[in-house]
């Protein structure tokens, strides 16, 4: 059993959000497996650590669709501006973000 999203990452040092805000963990992955060749729990200290090796994110897409509607990411718009983007993109697409 793994839920690698409950601790913090061992390269980025923090634990990933799962929604548009990046403040809240509403998703999560759960591996359930028998197969050795998965990593596991014990495994999730060296994620990321080796270019060929196992790691998990977030995609931050919320970003990537303000860059392209609002021509700049959500952390330089004001702060009405990125609530009211925010607002907008939690009812018309999905504040969930892909792991």
């Amino acid at each position: 059993m793994n839920f690698a999203f409950l601790d913090p990452h061992p390269v980025q040092n923090k634990v990933f959000r799962t929604n548009a805000r990046l403040d809240e963990t509403f998703d999560q992955i759960g591996l359930f497996c028998r197969d050795q060749r998965l990593p596991t729990y014990l495994d999730n200290a060296s994620m990321g650590q080796h270019p060929r090796g196992p790691d998990y994110g977030v995609f931050d897409f919320a970003n990537l669709f303000s860059d392209a509607l609002n021509k700049q990411s959500l952390n330089r718009l004001s702060h009405d501006k990125k609530g009211e983007f925010l607002a907008r993109f939690e009812h018309k697409v999905s504040d969930h973000t892909p792991l």
